[in-house]
């Protein structure tokens, strides 16, 4: 029987490994993963942001649903960017570094419309009630 602390800790480590298998990928991966990223941003950034809340409510496991939420709690970062790179290593299997690089490449309009989708989703989740801070 596992304790609350060892499911976490072993949930955590799932999410770094899942993380590291998707930085691990040949480059052509890599590269098919950011066209894939990229395309996804282009044409539905509302699709994007429909994974983030997923990834907020735990569809893609414990441990990344517990580093997202952190992520949409810390006003201190580049919130929405942290959760851009994480949905785009679990939906889209994009590194983070190739993900930083797509988004670049986007036009200012479609990093706004892409920014914008994520935080509605990030502030919708963040304005439930249920989703506040246990202790």
């Amino acid at each position: 029987m596992f304790t609350r602390e060892q499911y976490e800790a072993n949930e955590r480590r799932l999410h770094a490994n899942a993380l590291a298998l998707v930085a691990q990928q040949s480059l052509a991966e890599r590269k098919e993963a950011k066209r894939e990223w990229l395309d996804a941003m282009k044409t539905s950034p509302e699709l994007v942001a429909e994974r983030v809340g997923w990834l907020l409510q735990g569809c893609y496991g414990w441990g990344s649903m517990d580093a997202a939420r952190k992520i949409a709690r810390n006003k201190r970062m580049n919130r929405v960017a942290a959760l851009a790179q994480l949905i785009a290593s679990y939906e889209w299997q994009c590194p983070s570094r190739e993900a930083a690089s797509a988004w670049n490449s986007l036009s200012a309009v479609e990093q706004i419309h892409v920014n914008d989708a994520i935080l509605a989703t990030m502030t919708d989740w963040l304005a439930d009630p249920e989703n506040e801070v246990q202790s």
